[in-house]
């Protein structure tokens, strides 16, 4: 999806500069074709600046389900939020997450990772103690061995 938005961005710029150049070489007789034609080359980075910061991937709140390999995480530099990275257990696609730091969160990926490197792969839930979208919510995550061995399908 990413490559795709990529590549019509890219050529959405060289069609309207082509358009651009061609209007400028050679000036049309209709003035307001060429100023709506330039119009839309000045507009043209306002619609596309969301879709392409919506492509970025992002962390994001887990705010459903999460079932996933833990691979990492890190804390933000005002302990507000902690930032976790895991591998989807069903199509083993990276995920960002960002959740409330809480003390408990973070001793529990402390010991997570002293297990990954042990070389055990651990699986991350989403604790019962957090109602969904509660900012202050502590304890959120679950920790457990995988069995199979981790990395996706």
């Amino acid at each position: 999806m990413t490559d795709q938005l990529l590549y019509l961005t890219i050529g959405v710029f060289l069609l309207f500069g082509t358009v651009t150049a061609v209007i400028v070489l050679y000036p049309p007789k209709n003035v307001i074709a060429s100023m709506v034609v330039i119009s839309l080359v000045v507009l043209s980075p306002l619609f596309l600046y969301s879709p392409i910061l919506a492509s970025l991937g992002y962390p994001v709140k887990i705010e459903e389900q999460l079932d996933a390999e833990y691979l990492s995480y890190s804390v933000s530099g005002n302990s507000k939020w902690i930032y976790l990275w895991t591998l989807d257990i069903e199509d083993g696609e990276p995920r960002a997450y960002r959740i409330p730091y809480s003390k408990a969160d973070e001793e529990s990926l402390q010991k997570a990772d002293k297990e990954k490197g042990r070389g055990l792969p651990q699986r991350v839930e989403k604790g019962e103690q957090s109602p969904i979208g509660n900012d202050n919510a502590a304890g959120v995550l679950d920790f457990e061995p995988l069995p199979d061995g981790g990395g996706g399908k």
